[in-house]
């Protein structure tokens, strides 16, 4: 008797961990950027995170990835949430932090081409707000 239960207690556990995915990667989504792309891009997602970064409480993988296909002179890249929100640009020339202002975090000028990680962060270690990213040439 005390067989068969640890036969289904174990057939149980396999189960889930099969159809859980535990240590599947996060992935970043995708926005590709170039000449004739819709405006503005608009994306919406959770803040913060458990990795501490000097740009506050960010996810183990970038919230968004934006591939520049070209040079833009005038790139705004704007995320709208609540006060303890972090954008975290990680590009070919560096890595730059910006810290939101009523609620507002943006980085608008010169973008090279080339990939650039954004992580969308919470100065709150445990701050799980909700935001919106905003992408547009004006």
């Amino acid at each position: 008797m005390k067989t068969n239960r640890f036969f289904s207690i174990l057939t149980a556990s396999l189960a889930i961990v099969t159809i859980v995915p535990w240590a599947a990667p996060a992935r970043a989504d995708l926005i590709a950027l170039g000449p004739g792309m819709s405006e503005p891009v608009l994306r919406s997602g959770t803040a913060g995170g458990s990795t501490s970064t000097s740009c506050g409480f960010v996810a183990g993988a970038p919230n968004h990835r934006l591939a520049v296909g070209q040079d833009f002179g005038s790139l705004r890249v704007k995320v709208q949430g609540g006060d303890g929100l972090t954008l975290l640009v990680v590009g070919p020339s560096g890595q730059f932090c910006i810290p939101a202002a009523n609620g507002v975090a943006e980085m608008p000028g010169y973008w090279g081409a080339g990939n650039y990680d954004i992580f969308v962060g919470d100065r709150n270690p445990s701050g799980r707000q909700p935001y919106q990213l905003s992408i547009s040439t004006n």
